[in-house]
């Protein structure tokens, strides 16, 4: 009847990522906050993901932090939150002006790999493994999507997204102040060299802004047209480019959208994953 309620800070503001606790049960079912606004660790980016343990019970939260190398895992359970994060160091400490803090991360859907956009002065995707059994990320490598003619501080990659079956990384990014581009990276290369030669072109949009992609449970990617009142869809995403079936403005929302989408648990996203199962943990 608990329930956990995570916020990062904006533009990696003081506050990092805090978190507030509510109880669906009390006030005769209509919920009450228990406990507000608690820091849980301070000097973050604005990138949050989340993906069940191997028990398939407990829950890894990742944030990646600002003016370092590290990213923090924190395991959640039936005790609460272990504010003993698992520690884990990359080659790349992301550092410079504060817009930089923005981007998505997620899990893939397997949840063996995590990626995780960095725009502006930064401008490139960080590609690692992540281990459900100790909450660690690894091998942390780059991705670079941006043309030739990139000037050094445009938005870059913001948006990013796993195919359901895990083997393609999409990519969300603006350039040049006037178009935005989705690109698609094969993953079952086995090096970062190889991964990186397999970018295939989505879709280019007469569009400067870049926003967020989500897998739903339909299996399809849904985009935002950012400061439009439409989403876009990649219908196929386990087919590679360009049979992955992109529409542009395929759903109508009736209002305007802005950067964002809703952030899940990136387990639910795995069609083989089931909540009430502890049995099999794919570990």
């Amino acid at each position: 009847s608990l329930y956990y309620v995570f916020v990062v800070d904006n533009h990696g503001g003081p506050k990092g990522i805090s978190y507030s606790i509510i109880n669906i049960k009390a006030n005769n079912g209509l919920g009450k906050v228990i406990t507000r606004n608690i820091i849980l660790t301070q000097n973050t980016t604005e990138k949050i993901t989340a993906v069940h343990d191997c028990n398939n019970k407990d829950v890894w939260l990742l944030v990646r932090l600002w003016n370092s190398n590290r990213y923090y895992s924190f395991r959640i359970g039936k005790n609460g939150i272990d504010t003993d994060p698992v520690i884990s160091f990359t080659p790349n400490t992301l550092a410079g002006h504060i817009w930089g803090t923005l981007g998505s991360m997620k899990f893939s859907p397997n949840s063996q790999k995590v990626a995780a956009a960095h725009g502006w002065s930064i401008n490139y995707i960080e590609l690692g493994n992540f281990s459900r059994l100790t909450g660690e990320v690894t091998n942390v490598e780059k991705l670079f999507v941006s043309p030739a003619a990139f000037t050094g501080f445009e938005t870059g990659p913001y948006g990013l997204e796993f195919s359901p079956d895990s083997r393609y990384l999409y990519v969300y990014a603006a350039y040049g102040g006037t178009n935005s581009f989705i690109y698609q990276f094969n993953l079952t290369y086995s090096t970062i060299a190889e991964i990186q030669n397999s970018r295939q072109l989505v879709t280019e949009l007469n569009y400067p802004y870049a926003g967020s992609m989500q897998l739903a449970p339909d299996q399809k990617i849904y985009i935002t047209n950012s400061f439009d009142s439409s989403l876009s869809v990649i219908h196929q995403p386990n087919n590679a480019a360009p049979s992955c079936n992109f529409e542009y403005a395929a759903v109508s929302l009736g209002r305007r959208v802005a950067l964002g989408l809703p952030n899940f648990i990136q387990s639910y996203t795995d069609p083989d994953f089931s909540a009430g199962d502890f049995s099999a943990t794919n570990c």
